[in-house]
């Protein structure tokens, strides 16, 4: 009797690695140990399109009486209906809380308190090469519904960073073709374990061994995680979904121009403020005096300290320092051309001035109009740059008072 039990033990194992293979992926059971967390935030959703029941993934990234998923816009694009499959809870209603269509990203809120969240990373700090994972959920159904999922752990590399219109998106390249669908599923970081990115369909690829996806540090445009705002979501159309149904949805109404004399009016009014922004605008940068023109005499017993371009001392009362575009920072610059922790500056124990190293930032620190690659001594009167942001190491020679 124990033979039998085992031997029927050894065929399951055996079919369902098989299987797992067959889909391109790590075995079903495999869970890999760098995301536990991100696994267990993993969602099933059920969306209803034109009378369709379609599949998606999404992640919860925000925990609390109510819990807060990211997924894909297409993931949900024309919905009438969206329902999470949430584990010992089954299908329950998710509301669209916010989407951008050109960041092709969405949060739904579902109506579940304490559920597991998974913790979202940095993915500025993404590179070519990268090992990263995809997190798809896999549904187990009866007829059209749901009754559980399997998640399923498809393991593969950052291929390429692309600039598109609306921000960033991730090339991911996989070892075998992947022919179940992706959209809505986390991307992790296999070095941190993190949430770096949404991915995108099959379609959106055009390759079944490969994927695109969403840099999570967009997400920021949602507002629940402004550490990681950056300047590409400055420009994104971020909609309130109660205010604005998904489009295609059924039943959404499209408003009719209403001609009447009252809104050319108010048109007008607007467009004369519009173009009295940008006149005033354009007039006060005309007069802006030069960078570095005009530079503030130093305190008694300093020697030499940095300044902005506008001649505003930056405080040094820690060393080292650290500059980026997160307000954790020591110099915090709100500019999307700086990282979020761009560079860091130190004292130099070898001779006057100080050190600067970058921090694999993205568009570079730059010191005598050089990249840098490591760390670099300035000395008294250098320049450094931190993307489009420059400092000065100003001596008390150089004060214009």
């Amino acid at each position: 009797m124990r033979l039998r039990i085992s031997m029927l033990l050894a065929l399951w194992v055996l079919i369902s690695l098989g299987t797992s293979f067959a889909q391109g992926g790590s075995p079903t059971g495999s869970t890999t140990e760098s995301a536990p967390e991100a696994q267990k935030a993993l969602l099933l959703l059920q969306v209803e399109v034109a009378g369709t029941i379609r599949s998606g993934s999404a992640v919860i990234v925000r925990s609390g009486p109510e819990a807060l998923a990211l997924t894909s816009f297409e993931a949900v694009r024309g919905a009438a209906a969206i329902h999470a499959l949430v584990p010992g809870r089954g299908l329950v209603m998710a509301h669209l809380e916010k989407f951008a269509p050109e960041a092709n990203l969405a949060l739904l809120k579902i109506s579940v308190a304490d559920l597991p969240a998974a913790r979202l990373g940095d993915s500025e700090l993404l590179r070519p090469e990268d090992p990263i994972e995809m997190l798809t959920a896999a549904p187990v159904e009866e007829g059209n519904l749901a009754t559980a999922m399997t998640p399923l752990i498809r393991r593969g590399k950052v291929g390429n960073i692309l600039n598109r219109p609306g921000g960033t998106v991730l090339q991911l390249l996989f070892d075998a073709a992947l022919t179940d669908e992706s959209t809505g599923a986390p991307i992790l970081s296999v070095n941190s374990g993190d949430v770096v990115g949404i991915a995108l369909s099959r379609a959106s690829a055009g390759n079944d061994a490969a994927r695109t996806a969403i840099p999570g540090n967009l997400a920021a445009a949602f507002g629940y995680d402004l550490a990681k705002a950056s300047g590409a979501t400055a420009s994104i159309r971020v909609l309130d979904g109660s205010q604005a149904p998904v489009e295609g949805g059924p039943g959404q109404k499209t408003a009719q121009p209403r001609s009447n004399w009252i809104g050319y009016v108010v048109a007008i009014v607007c467009g004369l403020l519009v173009v009295g922004v940008v006149a005033a605008v354009v007039l006060r940068r005309g007069n802006k005096p030069p960078p570095f023109s005009i530079l503030p005499r130093l305190p008694e017993g300093v020697s030499m300290a940095f300044v902005d371009a506008e001649g505003n001392l930056l405080p040094m009362d820690r060393d080292p320092i650290r500059v980026g575009r997160a307000a954790d920072n020591d110099w915090s610059f709100n500019d999307s051309s700086v990282s979020n922790y761009h560079a860091r500056i130190k004292k130099n124990t070898r001779g006057s001035g100080y050190e600067v190293e970058d921090l694999r930032s993205t568009n570079g620190t730059w010191v005598r109009e050089r990249r840098i690659g490591g760390a670099e001594v300035i000395d008294p009167g250098t320049k450094v740059r931190f993307g489009k942001i420059e400092v000065l190491l100003m001596t008390r020679a150089q004060s214009t008072g």
